[in-house]
């Protein structure tokens, strides 16, 4: 009779180890699953943080001779390892010290003109709103046109709604529709001299 009890307490006991053991297995891999997922996920979005930006190289204005900058070039291209970038949709916003400016992207030649009818880029004096064209320096062998890829380098041609005159600072954000936004700042330059006024790097 003792002999049996002893077997039954040891089965049971046998059986809650059984269980206790399963659960902790069973915990072990939801929570490896769980970080594996959240790992996935930042990774995710570091990759995407990393490979949908433009690389900025330069920043240049013109009118620079006469001691005022209304017009402003970027040119930029993919950062290495980036998917092909629509410019569709894109948005591009000028912050100058009294106002911000919004641009749109159209696909116009890269000559300032006087009204939003023209064929170039324009911006309104008065509401702050108009569009920004751009035009290829370099194209690689899958050039299309409305969209920016690997070997590609652009120049996006800007208008600033007034003069933008010494150490004054000034702020690019240019923002496509399927990519991580770009931010760059500068100041102009206390003396400006030349016709072309380099402001970035």
């Amino acid at each position: 009779m003792k002999k049996a009890e002893v077997a039954m307490g040891a089965m049971i006991l046998f059986i809650a180890m059984l269980i206790v053991t399963a659960a902790t297995i069973a915990v072990f891999f939801q929570v490896s699953q769980r970080m594996q997922n959240t790992a996935k996920e930042k990774s995710d979005r570091s990759t995407q943080e990393i490979i949908s930006k433009l690389q900025v190289i330069s920043v240049f204005a013109n009118n620079g001779s006469i001691g005022k900058l209304k017009n402003f070039f970027i040119d930029a291209k993919l950062a290495p390892g980036s998917p092909i970038m629509l410019l569709n949709n894109s948005v591009l916003n000028l912050q100058l010290s009294n106002k911000s400016v919004t641009l749109t992207y159209k696909n116009k030649p890269c000559v300032n003109v006087t009204s939003a009818a023209g064929n170039g880029y324009y911006t309104n004096p008065v509401t702050s709103v108009g569009n920004f064209s751009i035009i290829y320096l370099e194209t690689g062998n899958n050039y299309t046109s409305g969209r920016i890829d690997n070997n590609d380098i652009i120049r996006i041609c800007i208008s600033s709604p007034r003069y933008v005159t010494t150490l004054e600072q000034v702020g690019i954000r240019f923002t496509p529709a399927d990519a991580t936004a770009n931010y760059i700042s500068f100041m102009v330059p206390q003396v400006l001299v030349n016709t072309i006024t380099q402001l970035y790097p």
